[in-house]
């Protein structure tokens, strides 16, 4: 799980992407199509579960809860 320090949603080619950096200051990039019912109401200090890959300077994540 991960604590929300920042986030921000930008459109990118038409598709609404969230950048997320994490309270160990990691960063991750989420398509809103991963979890279109959540994402848009996530809020700094909010903890979620998120799923990747694997570990990148900006991490892409696969799943979220």
């Amino acid at each position: 799980d991960i604590t929300i320090a920042s986030i921000s949603s930008y459109s990118i080619d038409g598709n609404s992407v969230f950048y997320i950096t994490d309270t160990k200051e990691k960063r991750y990039s989420v398509n809103i199509g991963i979890n279109s019912d959540v994402l848009p109401f996530l809020s700094v200090g909010d903890t979620v579960s998120v799923g990747y890959a694997k570990e990148e300077d900006v991490i892409k994540v696969l799943e979220l809860k």
